[in-house]
Order: structure tokens, then sequence, then C-alpha cells
């Protein structure tokens, strides 16, 4: 499943949709609007979603991007353990 945090209508035409899917799952960040909303996709080996980073003051850029998907590996590295963990003590 992926989870998308803003239920946006983009674009009205299928091609645009179309476009956009196709930059996700090429595992593109993409810009939504310009310093504000930016979505990165993620695909981990648990959990595979869309996150999406909004500002109302500040400017969103790729640097924060890159943050985000840093913690993302981590978080997904730790569930991992985890879940060996578990398989091993059954």
């Amino acid at each position: 499943d992926i989870g998308i945090r803003h239920a946006i209508d983009f674009s009205k035409k299928q091609e645009d949709k179309d476009a956009m899917l196709k930059s996700f799952s090429e595992g593109e960040t993409l810009i939504l609007k310009e310093g504000k909303l930016i979505a990165i996709p993620y695909f981990g080996d648990l959990y595979c979603m869309i996150v999406t980073i909004e500002s109302k003051t500040e400017l969103v850029d790729g640097i924060d991007a890159s943050h985000i998907l840093s913690m993302l590996i981590i978080f997904d590295w730790y569930i991992t353990d985890i879940v060996t963990i578990e398989e091993d003590e059954e």
C-alpha cells in the first residue's frame, strides 16, 4: 500500500497523472508546489510510501528531501532488524 498525505487533484489530464506515476515509480522526488511542497517516493524492504514535505513559512528543497529519505532508510533498517530478531526467536 502507498500512503499519500495530500489528496490534491494535481491535474485533470490523464497524461499528466500518468507522468507523475511514472516519476514516482522511478524514484524521482517531485516538486508539487515550488518551494512549498515536495513528494518523495520510498521503496524499502518492508514499506513503500510516498512522503510529502510541506512548509508554510520556510522554503522546502532537495536537501530536506535527502534528510527525510536518510531517516526513512534508517527506520527501515531498524524495522528489518526487529522483524529478523522476531523470526529468529520463533
